[in-house]
């Protein structure tokens, strides 16, 4: 009988229980944003957060979207500006668009600077490089760079949503 080079899973080798939970969890959405901030303001950093139109109205997808992109733009501000910073969201919904814009005020006057992994600079690193590709999906425009301010950073993008599916008098989705 021929043997088989492939490794094999003992049986106990499954998921831990909070494991499958996250597996079966629902990707995030807007609804998520809140905890999100949270956990940014309680890791130091001051955060406002504003939201304009019925972002409940948007598909799953987008919502994603805008959950990643927000969540890249405040490990950024921790990462490169530091607690002693603020960082302002705002989320826009209207005719067709999706507006996410990040902005933070930099790293305070006076403030040390630590060594910082990569340079804050126009240079994408991969969390930038993600975030213009979550926007491409949805024919995003992308602006990220320093603030005309000349302190602070920001992230501004702008999505085309695409208009959600309108139930027919049947009950049935039109595609």
């Amino acid at each position: 009988m021929p043997t088989s080079n492939r490794s094999r899973l003992p049986f106990d080798a499954q998921p831990s229980r909070s494991e499958r939970q996250q597996l079966l969890s629902p990707q995030p959405g807007i609804h998520d944003l809140d905890p999100l901030l949270a956990r940014v303001r309680s890791a130091g950093l001051a955060v406002t957060y504003r939201s304009v139109g019925d972002l409940d109205t948007l598909g799953s997808g987008v919502q994603l979207t805008v959950y990643r992109i927000v969540q890249e733009a405040l490990t950024n501000t921790l990462k490169h500006a530091g607690t002693g910073t603020a960082a302002e969201v705002t989320v826009t919904a209207d005719a067709g668009t999706v507006r996410i814009r990040v902005t933070d005020t930099g790293t305070p006057p006076g403030t040390p600077v630590l060594a910082e992994p990569e340079p804050r600079t126009g240079d994408t690193g991969h969390g930038l490089i993600g975030i213009r590709q979550r926007a491409a999906m949805y024919g995003g425009d992308v602006t990220i760079g320093p603030r005309d301010t000349g302190h602070g950073w920001i992230v501004d993008i702008v999505l085309d949503v695409p208009a959600a599916p309108t139930p027919s008098a049947s009950g049935e989705h039109l595609q």
